[in-house]
């Protein structure tokens, strides 16, 4: 059988669908001003977003585990470990001026988090409480990408 067979009928609704949208030009008028934010502000926005998200596993590790569906006591020297990772990494971000380590060392640490979250999944009995987790995280993920490659693209780190 030919994949081709199996995407046919998805790219067609699909399609159905995205004639009936709105043009993005006109979603962009009708929305309001937004002010400019600078690159360093969101890194250091991404610090304090590091040393909340720390402070949760360092306290609060029995509820992830209850809310991810994992709760078996096992994993929670795992997640205060994780947790102490996260406000080093928030500490680094807003204590120097180059926040470019700190932002790719939370990169790389949501790599760990990625594979440590895809060993979770399979072992989850609350497959809704493990996506709701996965939807917290995915957000804080890509902001971390995007600025970590804003920030080093530019020679002299982030825009102030």
């Amino acid at each position: 059988m030919d994949i081709r067979s199996y995407t046919r009928p998805v790219s067609k609704t699909l399609s159905r669908y995205a004639d009936s949208l709105p043009d993005w030009d006109d979603v962009r008028e009708r929305l309001p001003e937004m002010p400019e934010v600078s690159d360093a502000a969101v890194a250091k926005g991404l610090g304090w977003a590091s040393i909340a998200i720390g402070l949760s596993q360092i306290l609060m590790p029995r509820k992830l585990e209850q809310t991810m569906g994992i709760s078996n006591g096992q994993n929670t020297g795992i997640l205060r470990v994780l947790g102490v990772r996260e406000i080093l990494q928030g500490v680094d971000i807003l204590s120097h001026r180059d926040p470019r380590p700190g932002l790719w060392a939370r990169v790389f640490g949501d790599m760990l988090d990625g594979v440590l979250l895809t060993i979770a999944g399979t072992k989850t009995r609350k497959p809704g409480g493990f996506a709701a987790i996965c939807a917290l995280v995915l957000p804080v993920v890509v902001m971390d990408i995007i600025y970590a490659k804003r920030c080093s693209a530019d020679r002299r780190g982030c825009r102030s």
